[in-house]
């Protein structure tokens, strides 16, 4: 059996009762200098430099444990950024590497080349310091320049595309192209399809480039879970979140983040994408195996199908893709770049439909357009002449002649969240190409 704990003596009881408890307990008299075993002693004899030892010690106990807790605390802290870090820049066995979120900051770092150097920018919170950092393509400190923390919104593009050639010519023009996912509209037999999900959002962000001059035209397509900053704000999220703050956030958030300038805006829902192609007559897609996406109701067998309206949209919007191989099914494991595939392997199929309906007449074309005045909503500034205008000068545009691209990005997975990350390089070569063209 383990000896009983003795404790430290109430500070506030009796003086007599103190010196018994000490006695009772073998302590040395301070007067005699020896133990008084069982006999009794007058209050005025009390043990005074052993309660002062015992206060000296605990004290310098507590201390011990404090600088060991705080010790702990720093390694700890430290722990925790350096697994925060971008893990490729930790396997290059680089020792600052900027951390991917940081945890005292407003906005989430990203590397932003310009002019040959890599600017690392990190906006603390309000009260909190600051600082811009620069480092030369070798990686080598060129400055670093401390600055006071304010509250001013972070502008400006992620990319450098000062030097990148521009497409086409100067009367090109940049209109994006929505998919919305809006359930508002939904028929009720296709409710279950759709899933009953809130408010509106972005299952397709384009950005249709086109150049009357010569009638070309190109699309870049931006994958919904690409990690931006959000237009007025210094947080970092989903591109497909700034449409939640609304269509104008959404474009200005398209407009800083990658230099690229918006002439004109179409917004299409689920109701809308099917009208489009009823008017069509159903599109031809080309299916190599049996297809399918559970979540989104796509079944296909092999070969060239016409999509009816349900699953036409069901294709557009997999993100399951699967294809039967051997008895089994197999995902493609693309996500969200392979949706971008199908999108764009759509378009080209609905122009192509579009054709064999006779849209090269501009009678039938005119027509085409009248029954899908409902199907679309456009920006007060491109009304429906000029959409009609638009496509009788691209009655002769060869569907296959269309150029799609899309912003390069990697997984990341960042405050829990399932994002893609520019290459800001790679990005820089595709996006540039949109930018505003030469007077």
């Amino acid at each position: 059996m383990s000896a009983p704990r003795v404790t430290d003596p109430d500070p506030s009881a009796d003086d007599g009762a103190l010196a018994d408890n000490a006695l009772q307990h073998g302590d040395a008299d301070p007067m005699m200098g020896a133990p008084m075993m069982g006999a009794p002693m007058m209050g005025a004899q009390r043990p005074k430099r052993r309660r002062w030892g015992l206060r000296v010690i605990g004290i310098v106990a507590l201390a011990a444990l404090l600088v060991a807790g705080g010790t702990v605390g720093v390694f700890y802290w430290r722990f925790r950024q350096i697994t925060r870090r971008d893990p490729g820049c930790l396997d290059q066995g680089k020792n600052d590497c900027t951390p991917l979120v940081n945890d005292n900051a407003a906005v989430s770092t990203i590397a932003i080349p310009t002019n040959g150097n890599q600017v690392i920018t990190v906006t603390r919170k309000p009260g909190a310091a600051a600082s811009t950092d620069t480092k030369a393509s070798n990686g080598t400190a060129a400055s670093t320049k401390p600055v006071k923390a304010t509250t001013t919104i972070a502008t400006g593009p992620l990319i450098d595309i000062a030097n990148i050639p521009r497409l086409g010519g100067k009367n090109t023009v940049n209109i994006v192209m929505l998919g919305l996912d809006s359930r508002a509209n939904i028929p009720a037999d296709q409710e279950k399809a759709f899933g009953n999900v809130g408010g509106s959002r972005t299952d397709t962000i384009m950005v249709l480039r086109i150049d009357r001059d010569t009638n070309k035209a190109w699309v870049l397509s931006f994958p919904r879970d690409l990690w931006v900053r959000i237009a007025g704000t210094n947080t970092f999220n989903r591109i497909n979140a700034a449409y939640v703050k609304g269509l104008p956030t959404l474009i200005d958030t398209i407009r800083e983040n990658f230099g690229v300038p918006i002439w004109h805006v179409v917004l299409v829902d689920f109701v809308g994408f099917q009208k489009v192609v009823s008017v069509v007559g159903g599109v031809t897609i080309c299916f190599p195996l049996p297809s399918r996406d559970i979540l989104s109701g796509l079944n296909q067998p092999p070969g060239c199908n016409l999509l009816d309206p349900k699953q036409a949209t069901a294709y557009v919007r997999s993100r399951h893709f699967q294809e039967g191989r051997k008895g089994k099914w197999i995902d493609d494991g693309k996500g969200d770049f392979g949706r971008i595939e199908r999108q764009q392997t759509f378009i080209r199929a609905a122009l192509t439909r579009a054709i064999d309906k006779g849209s090269r007449n501009p009678i039938t074309l005119n027509a085409m357009l009248a029954n899908l005045k409902d199907a679309i909503q456009i920006d007060s500034t491109f009304n429906f002449a000029d959409v009609t205008s638009l496509a009788n000068d691209f009655r002769q545009f060869d569907p296959q002649q269309l150029l799609a691209y899309k912003v390069p990005a990697t997984n990341k997975r960042i405050d829990g969240k399932d994002v893609l990350i520019m290459n800001p390089v790679e990005a820089a070569k595709v996006v540039g190409q949109f930018g505003r063209p030469a007077n």
